[in-house]
């Protein structure tokens, strides 16, 4: 009797107003709604874009974890991109090419959870690894020199002539 009232008071769309119901059909309602085959739709185009590029980037013929799992992990990532007005295809590839460049990161990287779950930790660790010398990747390191090379000579350019430093 009381998982009926329950059942009732949970949804109303049920409640007859002509009279009361019977416990009986209260819970063959129940056992109905309980058994309603609930569909799950997995047709986000993004999403699949999203998981066919981390399987092709990886190497993986499957990712590990279930599928719905990686496509919730992914939508996930999608939905934070959406909310700061970002692009998310762009955001999350340069995410996985991100984590998978790094020495941690990259063996580890083989679902869209590790990836939702690590996100912030691995644009930090690639942020702190681009700025330290001991760090970086030859080519970084080449480019911050050629940057700072440009700015000494544009600064020596802007001095006046025969001014000494």
């Amino acid at each position: 009797m009381k998982r009926a009232q329950k059942f009732l008071r949970e949804h109303p769309e049920f409640v007859v107003s002509e009279g009361m119901m019977r416990v009986e059909d209260v819970l063959l309602l129940m056992e109905a709604y309980r058994t309603k085959p609930k569909e799950k739709k997995y047709d986000d185009e993004t999403v699949h874009a999203l998981l066919a590029y981390l399987r092709d980037a990886t190497g993986l013929d499957k990712l590990d974890g279930h599928f719905a799992t990686n496509y919730k992990a992914c939508q996930n990532l999608i939905e934070r991109c959406r909310a700061k007005s970002l692009d998310p295809y762009d955001n999350i590839t340069s995410l996985i090419q991100t984590a998978l460049a790094d020495k941690f990161y990259g063996p580890r990287t083989t679902s869209f959870r590790f990836i939702e779950n690590n996100a912030g930790a691995i644009f930090k660790t690639r942020q702190q690894r681009s700025l330290d010398p001991r760090t970086q990747a030859p080519e970084e390191r080449a480019a911050r020199a050629a940057a700072d090379l440009q700015r000494r000579f544009a600064e020596r350019r802007s001095e006046p002539a025969g001014s000494e430093r």
